[in-house]
């Protein structure tokens, strides 16, 4: 008789199990059921917002709910194995509070008794309570200035699944400390505007990064950079001729492009919503799913936005941009969510200093709470980051740095 191989052992021992997965839609979430459906289990994806979750395959199952209202989610919950939760608040600050693990792990737990389901793994944090061994800069820096809100409530979280009856509810709390994207995927990379400040910044992050990247310049003299996986095409955004073929094959496009001469109270562009027409219609012709292009802040009223942005800026100075771009904006929100997967990203004033990566990012027309700018290294580091995550799927989010502590 045979000797059976590592492989038969593995696949004797192998159980294929129907998983429940909350907050799929994060970094982390995706990644859970990225080696889920690795694994060969099947998975049933609770989110909010399945037009952010672009994952398919056959052994997935998106299902729209909340994980605060059990009606929307409860019977998912039936012939279940176990529950991966991985749901995250942003709730950061020296003021932020949230309950939003303590509120909705009362709820899954109640959804798993409904339905004797009794395996329950959950992703919370380092030092969620006081220790001898935490570090000071938890302590000190990140839980007073930054994190407290979040770590309060993941302890009463882990409370509250640490008193479960355990004829009942068999957990595990995984407890990491700062999360990373580890090794990025290579893709191959598309700049419009890498001549400029921010997209050199862009261009030069990419490949470090290990991207393959291809700039479309009017001027290829304008970027001196140099680097084995850089290619720069003479091509002009206003004419898709000159700039369609070098689309082929490529992974995500990336837009820093800007007017110069477009300021001032009588001035005019339409350079943002033309350009974008353009590239859109590429990206369709050559099956180039994703974009992350750069607008700025205040580019439509809101609530929050400066005075000095409403009644200077733009009456005065970068009023005939910022409406150009609003119009760009809603070229990429108009677009179909099957073709166009979009990331806008919307900083206020752009500095040359290094990158910190002290910065917040929220939806939005404008950060709260922030500086009213950001190194143009964050910005291009930001958007390399959304390149790598589902989490900012179709969204318009504004950036700024935040205030030194």
């Amino acid at each position: 008789m045979a000797a059976k191989s590592e492989e038969d052992e593995k696949d004797e021992h192998f159980k294929q199990l129907k998983l429940v997965v909350f907050g799929a839609t994060g970094a982390t979430g995706t990644e859970v059921v990225k080696e889920g459906l690795e694994l060969g289990h099947d998975i049933t994806a609770i989110v909010r917002t399945p037009e952010n979750f672009k994952l398919k395959h056959e052994n997935l199952k998106i299902v729209k709910g909340d994980a605060y209202h059990i009606d929307t989610f409860e019977a998912e919950f039936s012939g279940k194995d176990a529950v991966l939760s991985s749901l995250g608040s942003t709730s950061i600050g020296p003021f932020a509070t949230t309950t939003l693990y303590s509120d909705t792990m009362k709820v899954i737990f109640e959804a798993m008794k409904r339905h004797s389901v009794s395996r329950l793994v959950v992703l919370t944090s380092w030092c969620t309570k006081k220790g001898p061994g935490n570090p000071w800069f938890m302590e000190w820096i990140v839980r007073p200035f930054f994190l407290g809100g979040i770590l309060s409530d993941i302890a009463i979280m882990e409370d509250f699944i640490e008193s479960a009856n355990p004829a009942e509810m068999n957990y595990t709390i995984v407890r990491p400390p700062q999360l990373t994207y580890g090794e990025p995927r290579h893709c191959k990379l598309t700049v419009f505007g890498g001549t400029g400040p921010t997209g050199k910044e862009v261009v030069r992050q990419a490949l470090k990064l290990g991207h393959v990247v291809t700039v479309i310049a009017r001027n290829p003299e304008g970027l001196e950079i140099r680097h084995a996986n850089l290619k720069v095409v003479q091509g002009d955004a206003c004419d898709i001729n000159s700039f369609e073929s070098a689309l082929a094959g490529k992974d995500a496009v990336l837009s820093c492009l800007g007017s110069k001469n477009s300021k001032g109270p009588f001035a005019f562009t339409s350079l943002y919503s033309d350009t974008m027409k353009n590239i859109i219609e590429a990206m369709k012709r050559n099956k180039v799913g994703r974009i992350i292009a750069i607008t700025s802040w205040c580019t439509q009223p809101g609530p929050n936005n400066p005075w000095f942005i409403e009644w200077f800026l733009k009456p005065f100075i970068i009023g005939a941009n910022l409406r150009d771009m609003a119009i760009m904006e809603e070229l990429l929100q108009n677009t179909n969510p099957d073709e166009i997967n979009y990331t806008i990203v919307k900083p206020p004033g752009l500095s040359l200093a290094e990158s910190n990566g002290n910065y917040n990012v929220e939806e939005g027309q404008c950060n709260v709470g922030t500086l009213m700018r950001i190194p143009r290294a964050d910005v291009a580091h930001f958007m390399l980051k959304a390149l790598a995550s589902e989490e900012y799927n179709r969204k318009s989010l504004a950036i700024a740095s935040n205030h030194e502590l």
